[in-house]
């Protein structure tokens, strides 16, 4: 069997109508390989995985929903394929980000600039370690207004919803009221 001869495969499922040549001489029959490559294939085709042949044509198999489609003669992403927090863009996924909470471009995705959460606490929630760094918290929201203290200070309501501190007094000093806000004075023995 020498190389280049040929043959035809004229009936069968699988080759019919095709032609193979040899591709290397045999010498031994039974034992070297024989291996033919196909030359010719008059109307001889078979679909692979994904692919339907009906007669000359060839036709994509498509999943019922999601994966890929067939639009307008062209093979697309079909929409279904884009899930939560995803859109489909003329072919192109999209990942959508909340207006003023979430960024997106082209290669991240991060807490927006503009968000609430970016430069204060009001959505954080509660805060359970770390240092504290914050502007002074007024009465109206809890805190005293105040920024310092030294020993022996005292806080009292100076005013409505107001909050002030006084200094601690002078030895033998007593803490009294003067009518309208509390004062140290001295102890002389007078009036009281």
């Amino acid at each position: 069997m020498a190389g280049g001869d040929f043959i035809f495969v004229t009936h069968g499922t699988q080759y019919a109508d095709t032609g193979w040549v040899l591709a290397e001489a045999v010498t031994t029959v039974g034992t070297s390989s024989v291996d033919f490559i196909q030359f010719s294939g008059a109307g001889s085709y078979s679909a692979g995985s994904g692919l339907t042949l009906t007669g000359t044509e060839f036709s994509v198999n498509v999943a019922a929903s999601g994966g890929l489609e067939i639009a307008a003669g062209n093979l697309q992403l079909a929409a279904l394929s884009a899930g939560d927090g995803i859109t489909l863009n003329s072919g192109s996924l999209d990942v959508v980000g909340t207006s003023n909470r979430i960024s997106v471009s082209a290669d991240a995705i991060d807490i927006s600039t503009s968000y609430v959460g970016q430069a204060s606490i009001t959505t954080l929630g509660t805060i359970t370690t770390g240092t504290w760094n914050g502007d002074t918290i007024t009465e109206a929201n809890g805190g005293t207004n105040q920024t310092t203290y030294t020993q022996g200070d005292l806080l009292y309501a100076s005013a409505a919803d107001t909050l002030a501190k006084l200094s601690l007094g002078t030895s033998g000093q007593v803490l009294a009221s003067n009518g309208t806000d509390v004062e140290w004075q001295d102890l002389d023995g007078g009036t009281f």
